[in-house]
């Protein structure tokens, strides 16, 4: 039988070693950008999102002159052509869901196939 000293010397050592660890662990990584990431919008008429701020304000400025929604997206997507290549746009394929004032929804599909 095992004595209640020993459960209680193995007990005390468990939650000493626990303790431990707790402190030792490191702090929360911060890559000092949290700021510039998140800046909450909201937009009655349109809205327009890239990774970029220049083709971001190209597609704004499309919405401001009349265009629609596609043509803010196909603008951006030449700006980011220019502003951030790697993202490979001219030449690339995707996918685009457009809803029309009386809800309508149509979906294309651009995808570039090689043959």
């Amino acid at each position: 039988m095992i004595k209640p000293t020993f459960l209680r010397r193995v007990a005390i050592a468990a939650l000493l070693t626990g303790s431990c660890f707790s402190t030792v662990a490191a702090p929360p990584v911060s890559y000092g950008v949290e700021e510039d990431v998140f800046h909450p919008v909201r937009a009655k008429q349109g809205m327009v999102a890239s990774v970029d701020v220049t083709a971001t304000q190209v597609g704004v400025d499309i919405l401001k002159e009349g265009g629609n929604a596609v043509d803010a997206a196909v603008a951006v997507g030449y700006a980011l052509a220019v502003t951030h290549p790697q993202a490979g746009n001219l030449g690339g394929g995707g996918f685009m869901l457009i809803r029309s004032k009386n809800g309508n929804t149509t979906a294309i599909d651009f995808e570039v196939f090689v043959y």
